[in-house]
């Protein structure tokens, strides 16, 4: 008989997206599964439509719990699960029937403990993110090979893989529930140092939901360079603890990382804030202490030399100004 497989939804206020979320998972080829919904706090009719949906299929468990965020209810639902493997499905997406069945296919063939598939985004903005089908080893991995997958874009979110759930609950592996951001990718890179191998198949996908543009604009975090530098270390001290990065090129990859974070943080500080905050917030991102970023070529290429010369040299007021200018042209 096929193992049981968890698959945990955490639940809020998505009474529009939810039905066709858990309908999805209810019609998977893949049977043996329990559905773990955390209702996180919801205040509008998820609930309701999550009970009636417990009244169709007695795989459905409905668990409600006070608001604490995302983190905290996938958390409750690793604890509360029975299955072998967990898979994490965010309510306002949706997975194709096969989805569970390909997952863990791959995961068998390959003896891998972890597995990943390509992601399909659609709502506001359709595309997809895919690799070549692989089975790697963690220890003999390349280089490359590691860098690739990092930019990749499929490697640091939770819901297009499936896990092992002894590794997850005998290393206590947890959602950082003080991170507002990135704590997936916190909760990733823990679970790696336990994996011997990782595999990857085209075929089947997640379905990500992409926000509004509204939505989206409400995603500045002031902390966002303080989260930054937080996952930068986690990620290096992955690579070393691997060795993973006998080229160096992944620390090249990390510097490339923390200065577009610091570049698009201060587009939103200047699009967001109050005039009155900017200059100080985007002086004390250039003269962060911990911060050392090298303004290599590729840094040069890929952004606006102006704006890069500025920020190299800290001239702040320059920079806050060039920046108006441009956004005021860009709406003209």
């Amino acid at each position: 008989m096929n193992p049981l497989i968890s698959i945990i939804v955490p639940v809020y206020n998505v009474q529009d997206y939810i039905e066709q979320c858990i309908k999805s998972i209810m019609k998977q080829s893949y049977s043996n599964i329990e559905i773990i919904c955390i209702n996180d706090g919801s205040t509008d009719n998820s609930l309701n439509i999550l009970r009636g949906l417990q009244k169709i299929d007695n795989r459905v468990r409905v668990m409600t719990i006070k608001n604490q965020g995302v983190s905290n209810a996938r958390n409750e639902g690793i604890i509360s699960s029975k299955g072998k493997y967990l898979l994490f499905i965010d309510s306002d997406d949706y997975i194709p029937i096969d989805y569970v069945m390909c997952l863990y296919h791959k995961l068998l063939i390959t003896n891998s403990q972890l597995c990943i598939c390509s992601i399909k985004n659609f709502g506001y903005s359709e595309s997809s993110y895919s690799l070549d089908e692989f089975d790697l080893d963690m220890h003999t991995m390349s280089d490359s090979m590691w860098l690739k997958l990092n930019k990749s874009y499929l490697l640091y979110g939770p819901c297009n893989k499936i896990y092992n759930s002894n590794i997850i609950k005998k290393n206590n592996i947890q959602f950082n529930i003080n991170l507002n951001y990135g704590e997936d990718l916190v909760f990733n890179y823990e679970y790696m140092k336990y994996v011997n191998k990782i595999s990857y198949t085209n075929e089947t996908s997640y379905h990500y939901r992409r926000d509004t543009v509204d939505s989206l604009s409400k995603k500045f975090r002031v902390n966002q360079i303080e989260i930054e530098l937080i996952l930068n270390k986690v990620m290096q001290e992955f690579v070393s603890y691997k060795n993973l990065d006998k080229s160096g090129k992944f620390k090249d990859y990390l510097n490339h990382r923390l200065f577009d974070c610091v570049y698009n943080y201060i587009f939103s500080v200047i699009r967001y804030e109050k005039f009155t905050k900017q200059y100080k917030l985007i002086y004390n991102a250039l003269y962060k202490k911990n911060i050392n970023l090298k303004y290599n070529d590729e840094i040069v290429i890929n952004y606006s030399k102006i704006i890069v010369f500025l920020m190299k040299y800290k001239l702040i007021f320059l920079l806050l100004i060039w920046i108006k200018f441009r956004m005021i042209g860009e709406k003209v």
